[in-house]
């Protein structure tokens, strides 16, 4: 999964990737705190690879987006 966290003038502010390590086909749990206020958070799965930790291009869905 790739998260952004954006403020109001559309800016990232922070973002990173989860990685499942456990593989395809398993389930992953992971709590995040995005404490910022007036903000976007937007979310998309991708397929990737953990030992490189690399997304596989072209393998994203759309984004998702969020306020907290």
């Amino acid at each position: 999964m790739d998260w952004e966290i954006r403020n109001s003038s559309n800016s990232i502010l922070r973002y990173g990737a989860t990685f499942n390590a456990d593989g395809a086909w398993t389930g992953r749990y992971k709590n995040k705190d995005f404490p910022e206020m007036n903000t976007t958070i937007r979310f998309r799965a991708c397929l990737g690879h953990w030992s490189t930790k690399t997304i596989t291009g072209g393998t994203c869905t759309a984004w998702v987006t969020t306020s907290p």
